[in-house]
């Protein structure tokens, strides 16, 4: 809470003692994520509010502890943001609840760990930008020019045309992360790229079979090798 701010209180960190005055409280984070614009929101949860969206998601906490515990590590999981961490739990509890059910089309653990690595990879892309030069930060997606530094939150594709294809800003990004920046810029996109496709409406009626998942739900958590989420986690701007 210390790290938020209240835009009512002149931007002053938010207190729990007298604070609490003017509700809705209205707050903003160091790292410029947003989660309540319409287009950030449906995004993440199919168009329902965080309290729908959250209500469905109940029995997730011993989850989240042995995904804590047992794959990523007290650090790395809590460098996570909230939000991707719910996303990865979800992920597993459907995986872990359905897994006996051979006959069920798994694409949904994929949507989950996709807004995983979409949510981190947002809030990495943005602190890793914020002190790189505008004119090297725009890029032009969808026929519009885009400052990738302030854009708003970007869907896997953009994020791999960002980080991937345009060289400027991959070398700005090297540059700037200090920690596992080379997974980042080199091995990140291809791993966008594959959920990407997991994503486009055009295969949402292709089923997808347990085993398919099982072994990129392994690669992701970091089962049996070094898990893609666990390096993610451990990003590090300068």
């Amino acid at each position: 809470l210390q790290k938020l701010r209240n835009t009512a209180y002149g931007d002053m960190p938010v207190s729990i003692y007298g604070g609490m005055v003017d509700l809705p409280m209205i707050v903003t984070r160091p790292d410029g994520a947003r989660y309540f614009e319409p287009d950030a929101r449906d995004q993440l949860t199919d168009g329902k509010y965080w309290v729908e969206f959250d209500a469905e998601r109940s029995g997730l906490g011993s989850i989240e502890r042995e995904l804590r515990e047992n794959c990523f590590g007290e650090e790395a999981w809590f460098r996570l943001d909230p939000g991707a961490r719910t996303f990865i739990a979800t992920a597993e509890k459907v995986f872990r609840d359905h897994k006996a059910d051979i006959s069920l089309d798994f694409s949904p653990v994929l949507l989950d760990f996709a807004k995983a690595f979409e949510v981190q990879t947002n809030i990495l892309l943005r602190q890793a930008l914020a002190k790189v030069p505008r004119d090297t930060r725009l890029l032009n997606l969808g026929g519009k020019t885009v400052d990738t530094g302030t854009g708003g939150a970007f869907m896997l594709a953009d994020l791999v045309r960002i980080i991937g294809e345009s060289r400027e800003i991959n070398q700005a990004l090297k540059r700037s992360i200090a920690r596992e920046g080379e997974s980042f810029t080199a091995s990140l996109p291809a791993i966008l790229n594959e959920l990407a496709r997991v994503r486009n409406p055009a295969a949402h009626s292709e089923r997808i079979d347990r085993e398919s998942v099982r072994k990129q739900r392994n690669r992701f958590l970091g089962i049996g090798c070094e898990g893609d989420l666990v390096r993610l986690a451990k990003v590090r701007v300068s």
